[in-house]
């Protein structure tokens, strides 16, 4: 948490209070029938509901419920994200383009969006300036397009069809993961002090599309 104060949690109509204090870590448990022994509550086709999201400083494995869509507007301090998960075998064909994740969240450091293929989508991160780290392996993102000027310093990507990276000052091409180049048709490469665009664009061999500044090549 940001500050000290207290956070309900809301799945149906069932909630629960607790106290939070700064920076110390929270988990809750939801059972059937406030009963632990019957075992714990079903989360299918629930929503679920964070009130003072606004104070809430990470969210933790959300993978293990299979979130169909997310909402993250309102958590204005959220610093870490975690919606996918790269544990071996796990799949979330949930996540798709019925209901597109969208962020807005300025302070967002680390974001987690691992194994979701059925996510056939532009991810938009340009309100993320903080953003130092994306994981998006093996999911279905057709295009990324981070913050100009952001703080990303590594990113894994999958197979995106198009690629905004403008001033990113901190990436490097060793720290920028990409498992399809060929799948690259549309690139904005702007800036970025230690980013080598001419390796970079020359392994792009299906670009059709390339917006390009601060070229200094020998060819």
């Amino acid at each position: 948490m940001f500050n000290k104060c207290y956070l309900t949690i809301w799945i149906g109509n069932k909630y629960q209070t607790v106290k939070c204090a700064k920076g110390v870590p929270v988990t809750i448990s939801f059972y059937e029938d406030d009963d632990p022994e019957q075992g714990y509550l079903s989360l299918a086709n629930s929503v679920i509901n964070i009130d003072s999201g606004s104070m809430v400083q990470a969210i933790g494995d959300l993978s293990l419920i299979y979130p169909s869509s997310g909402q993250f507007g309102s958590a204005k301090r959220l610093r870490s994200l975690q919606i996918g998960s790269n544990v071996t075998g796990y799949y979330n064909p949930n996540m798709n383009t019925a209901n597109p994740l969208a962020f807005n969240n300025s302070m967002l450091e680390y974001l987690y969006l691992q194994n979701l293929p059925q996510a056939t989508y532009n991810l938009d991160l340009s309100n993320c300036p903080e953003l130092k780290y994306l994981n998006a392996s093996n999911s279905g993102f057709t295009g990324f397009n981070f913050a100009k000027g952001g703080l990303l310093n590594e990113a894994y990507v999958n197979a995106p069809a198009s690629l905004v990276m403008c001033n990113l000052d901190y990436l490097t091409n060793a720290n920028f993961h990409l498992t399809s180049p060929t799948s690259v048709t549309s690139l904005r490469l702007e800036g970025g002090k230690l980013f080598d665009n001419y390796t970079f664009v020359t392994q792009l061999t299906n670009l059709n599309v390339l917006r390009i500044t601060d070229i200094n090549w020998t060819l």
